[in-house]
């Protein structure tokens, strides 16, 4: 319930925020989003470097974000920095270089999470800072990549201190214990702590069904990103059938080829064009015209170089879903299921 309480701690932030200003950016037209966050704190910064007009580095900040104090995120190396709906990044973190954060996750306090690294083995004899100048005019030179992107899936929590390495990939609601340095990847729902990280536990045994319905509780961790999970959503949406989803979502179900049947319903008044990937393979583009929809597509079995590692095993479906203004657009999912074809 919203109370008088509620409503003067808001006015307190929106005043607070009004006369601090906002925090500081180096490419203003390059950040997306600071509107739609729930707060974003005037001492956080927010910088893209190298901003030239080829290059594609961008912040975007999702609907209801917190960037805490003193926190940098810094779009490096032609790669964005992407915070979903719901996230909170409590002080002094730094997210740097290409990294995709999730919805609903939970960041501590002076967490790491870098994709770039500096070249200290390429050649050795040099200065350390000579050959961070080097390498990027000559990657083809370079042993390693100068920065390999890391990906952060919905539902995560990453405790106080934790640094997360260059290349890591981490499921969907994992939980990464305080002061862990992550130098593989995680699997979905599994907790890791120590340094090197190693699993030490699992929120729940994450085995996708050949059918997910939306009406059952046991199906929502695979409804894996993208759509809207809270309670409260799902309290609304599945009253009606479906799970709401907007934009680009994805769908975890069990492994083996057949066909994938998609039901669901548009929840925008224009028409939808459902763009399908199924193991990283692209499987077209789809007219929605009606409010309803059923689409069934053949499913090829083996997942490509795409798909995270530790999910190939499964069937991935991504779905992007837009209108034909080419805007993001809303949709509900009601059932998938793999059957024979």
């Amino acid at each position: 319930m919203f109370t008088r309480t509620h409503l003067r701690a808001a006015l307190r932030r929106i005043v607070s925020f009004a006369q601090a200003g906002p925090p500081l950016m180096s490419h203003p037209e390059r950040v997306d989003g600071l509107s739609d966050a729930y707060s974003v704190h005037p001492t956080a910064r927010l910088t893209v470097a190298a901003a030239s007009t080829s290059s594609p580095s961008r912040i975007a900040l999702g609907r209801g974000a917190y960037v805490g104090r003193r926190v940098e995120l810094t779009a490096a190396q032609g790669g964005s920095i992407v915070i979903g709906d719901d996230t909170s990044l409590q002080d002094e973190c730094i997210i740097s270089g290409d990294v995709r954060i999730g919805a609903h996750c939970l960041f501590g306090k002076y967490i790491f999470v870098g994709s770039t690294h500096h070249h200290f083995g390429d050649k050795p004899s040099w200065l350390i800072r000579d050959q961070d100048v080097y390498f990027p005019a000559h990657p083809a030179e370079a042993v390693g990549a100068i920065s390999a992107p890391i990906r952060i899936e919905d539902d995560c929590w990453l405790g106080q201190g934790v640094v997360v390495q260059p290349g890591i990939y981490v499921g969907r609601g994992a939980v990464i214990g305080a002061n862990a340095v992550v130098t593989s990847d995680i699997g979905p729902y599994e907790i890791h702590g120590g340094v090197p990280n190693r699993k030490i536990g699992t929120r729940l045994e994450f085995s996708p069904p050949r059918r997910l319905d939306a009406n059952h509780d046991a199906a929502i961790p695979y409804f894996y990103s993208g759509f809207r999970l809270t309670q409260a959503d799902l309290s609304r949406s599945r009253a009606q059938g479906f799970v709401e989803g907007a934009g680009k979502v994805c769908l975890v179900l069990g492994p083996g080829a057949g066909a994938l049947q998609l039901a669901g319903r548009r929840l925008d008044a224009a028409e939808l064009q459902v763009h399908l990937r199924i193991n990283g393979v692209d499987r077209g583009t789809h007219r929605v015209t009606s409010d309803m929809f059923d689409l069934k597509v053949d499913v090829l079995q083996q997942a490509n170089e795409q798909v995270p590692s530790l999910l190939r095993g499964y069937t991935v479906v991504e779905i992007n879903a837009v209108a034909t203004s080419s805007e993001p657009s809303r949709f509900g999912i009601s059932f998938a299921a793999l059957a024979e074809n």
